[in-house]
C-alpha cells in the first residue's frame, strides 16, 4: 500500500450552518460561563465559548465578513476568562446579540479540540517558552488557530507583553500551500516588522505535508521578518524530513518551533490506555487483542483505583453533541452511566468483559438489531449525509478493487451511525446485560462515513461479527420488525461502501504501524475487509 495512491479516509470538516443559529448558541455559551455553579464548571463554560466563538470568527473572516472584527474581540476576551480573567458575562452576550451575522455560513469544525484532547490552555503554557519580548503579533491559521492565537496573545498580554493579533486562512494544494494577505493583515505584518515584534504562527499540527505552517512563516520572511524573530507554536512533536512539503526539513530549520505540552492535558491523574495499551486488561492473551490504528485512538486512561475509564470526547460544540447522544443512549439503557471529567473528558465504570463473535447468540442478535433500530431516532444527524460515492470509488481502486463498481447507497433512515460495531466494542456484565462502548463520538468525527443511513451499522454488525447468512437474515428481519424498515434491498450495496471504506483505513494504519504485531493484526483485518468486497463483486453483482 505505502507505494502507491494514499487511501482517502478523511471527510471534509466543513459544514454549511445557520449563521443566526451559530450566534444564539454562542450567546447562550457565554451566559453559561456566568450561571456555572463552580470552577471547573466555570472553566468547563469557558472552553466551550471559547471554541465556538473562535469557529464563529473564523468562519465571518472567511466570509470577509464585517463582523469578523467584533467577534475576534469577544474571542480575545473569552480567551482571557479562560485563563482566569473576570468576565462580564451578561454584557459580552449582550454585546454579541447585536452583532449582525449572514444568513448561512461555511464552518469547520477544530479537530485538535474536538478528536484530539487538545485544549487551549495547554498554548497559553506554550507562550511561556517564547521567552523575553516586549511586543508580538500572533497569526493565528483558520480555523482552530483563531481560538489558539486568542489564547496566546492573552497569555502574553498577562505577562505584559504588547499582543497584537490576526488569522489567515492558506491556500493552494496540500502539500504547497500559500498565503496572501489581505490590506488589513499585510498592515499587521507590517507594523511587527516594523516594531521588531516577535511573529508567533499559531496552529495545531503540522499535519502530513507541514506546508500551512511553512506558507505563513515564510510569507513572514518575505514581508521582512527576519527569521530569528518568527516562531512557529504547533501540537505535536515531528519529524521535519518525513513531512511532505518539498524540503520539508531545510525549510522549518530555518524557523523556531515551540510545541505546546498537549500530553499534560489529562485532567485526573491515571494509567495511560491510550495507543491500544487497553487491550492488556480487557484480554488474557495477546493473540485475543483487536487490531488498532494507535495513532488515530483517542486518549483514554483508567482512573479512580482502576474503576473507571476516562476517555476524551470533544470540546466545544463537537463535544456537546456527543454528551448529548451519551445521555439519551444511557436512558435508552445502550450505555452504561458516565460522568464529566472535564476538559472534554467522560469517565465510565471500568465494568464488563468484551464479547468474542464465537459468543453470538439471540439474544446477541437480538440487541444489535434493537441498537440499529432505535439508533436514528436516539442519534440524529448534526448535518445532511454525504455522498460516499467519490470516496469510494478512489478506495476501491487504491486498493485493487477497481474491477468492483460503486454501488448506489439508498438513503433511508439517516442517523448519527456509531461506526463501531466489532464484538470488543460491547461490553456483558455479570449479570449477562450488554452495554456498548465508543457509542456517541465516532460516529460524528473527521472520519467517514459521517452522518449516513443506518445501514452502514447493520452492514458493520453483519461484516465484524463474521455473521452466517441465516444470521444476517435473523437480524435483518428483526431490524426490520423493530423499526418498520425493511433494508434488506439495500443491504448488500451498504456492505460494498462499509468494507471498502474499513480496508482503506486498516490499509492506512497498517502503512503508518511500525509494530510487526500490529501490522499482522491489521492484515487480518484487511483480508476481512477485502474478502467482503470479493464476495460482493462475485455473487451480488457489484462488478464493472
Amino acid at each position: 500500500m505505502a507505494s502507491g495512491p494514499a487511501p482517502w479516509v478523511y471527510r471534509d470538516g466543513r459544514r454549511r450552518r445557520n449563521g443566526p443559529t451559530l450566534l444564539s448558541e454562542l450567546v447562550q455559551l457565554v451566559r453559561d460561563i456566568g450561571t456555572s455553579p463552580s470552577s471547573n464548571a466555570r472553566e468547563s463554560a469557558a472552553t466551550n465559548a471559547l471554541v465556538a466563538c473562535g469557529e464563529l470568527e473564523a468562519a465571518l473572516a472567511d466570509a470577509g465578513h464585517r463582523s469578523a472584527p467584533s467577534v475576534a474581540l469577544e474571542t480575545d476576551c473569552l480567551a482571557a476568562a479562560l485563563l482566569g480573567q473576570a468576565l462580564d458575562s451578561e454584557h459580552h452576550a449582550q454585546v454579541l446579540e447585536q452583532l449582525d451575522v449572514p444568513a448561512e455560513l461555511l464552518t469547520s469544525t477544530q479537530e485538535g479540540c474536538a478528536f484530539y484532547a487538545l485544549h487551549p490552555s495547554s498554548y497559553a503554557r506554550a507562550a511561556h517558552d517564547l521567552g523575553p519580548c516586549e511586543r508580538a503579533l500572533v497569526v493565528g491559521i483558520r480555523t482552530i488557530g483563531a481560538t489558539l492565537s486568542a489564547v496566546v496573545a492573552s497569555a502574553l498580554r498577562g505577562r505584559g507583553v504588547h499582543a497584537a493579533r490576526c488569522t489567515v486562512r492558506p491556500g493552494g494544494h496540500p502539500y504547497a500551500r500559500t498565503l496572501e494577505l489581505d490590506p488589513s493583515r499585510a498592515r499587521a505584518v507590517e507594523r511587527a516588522r516594523a516594531e521588531h515584534a516577535l511573529a508567533v504562527v499559531v496552529d495545531e499540527g503540522p499535519g502530513l505535508s507541514g506546508s500551512t505552517f511553512l506558507a505563513v512563516a515564510e510569507r513572514l520572511a518575505r514581508a521582512g521578518i527576519p527569521d530569528a524573530r518568527i516562531v512557529l507554536m504547533a501540537s505535536a512533536r515531528f519529524d521535519a524530513s518525513k513531512l511532505a512539503a518539498a524540503d520539508a526539513a531545510s525549510r522549518f530549520r530555518r524557523f523556531r518551533t515551540i510545541v505546546a505540552p498537549v500530553e499534560d492535558d489529562i485532567p485526573v491523574y491515571g494509567t495511560s490506555l491510550s495507543g491500544g495499551v487497553w487491550r492488556a486488561r480487557s484480554f488474557q492473551h495477546e493473540s485475543s487483542w483487536p487490531a488498532v490504528f494507535a495513532q488515530m485512538e483517542r486518549r483514554k486512561a483508567l482512573i479512580d483505583g482502576g474503576t473507571r475509564l476516562m476517555k476524551f470526547e470533544g470540546l466545544g460544540p463537537t463535544g456537546r453533541a456527543a454528551l448529548e447522544r451519551g445521555q439519551t443512549l444511557f436512558q435508552a439503557g445502550f450505555v452504561g452511566p458516565w460522568r464529566e471529567e472535564g476538559r472534554g473528558y467522560v469517565s465510565y465504570r471500568w465494568e464488563g468483559a468484551p464479547c468474542r463473535a464465537g459468543e453470538l447468540d439471540l439474544a446477541l442478535l437480538e440487541h444489535l438489531a434493537s441498537y440499529c433500530a432505535k439508533r436514528p431516532e436516539l442519534c440524529p444527524p448534526r448535518a445532511p449525509p454525504e455522498d460516499l460515492g467519490p470516496m469510494l470509488e478512489k478506495n476501491l481502486a487504491v486498493l485493487g478493487h477497481a474491477d468492483v463498481s460503486v454501488p448506489r447507497l439508498l438513503m433511508v433512515r439517516a442517523a448519527t451511525v456509531d461506526g463501531r460495531m466489532p464484538p470488543h466494542e460491547w461490553l456483558r456484565r455479570a449479570d449477562g446485560t450488554i452495554l456498548k462502548c465508543d457509542a456517541i463520538a465516532h460516529g460524528d468525527d473527521h472520519l467517514f462515513p459521517g452522518p449516513t443511513d443506518i445501514a452502514w451499522d447493520l452492514a458493520g454488525a453483519m461484516v465484524e461479527w463474521r455473521l452466517a447468512e441465516d444470521a444476517c437474515e435473523h437480524l435483518l428481519n428483526r431490524y426490520a420488525a423493530l423499526s418498520g424498515d425493511d433494508a434488506r434491498a439495500r443491504i448488500d450495496a451498504w456492505t460494498v461502501a462499509y468494507a471498502t471504506f474499513r480496508a482503506a483505513l486498516t490499509a492506512l494504519a497498517f502503512d503508518q504501524s511500525s509494530c510487526s504485531a500490529e501490522r499482522g493484526r491489521l492484515a487480518r483485518d484487511l483480508h476481512l475487509y477485502r474478502s467482503t468486497i470479493t464476495t460482493a463483486r462475485l455473487r451480488r453483482g457489484f462488478h464493472r
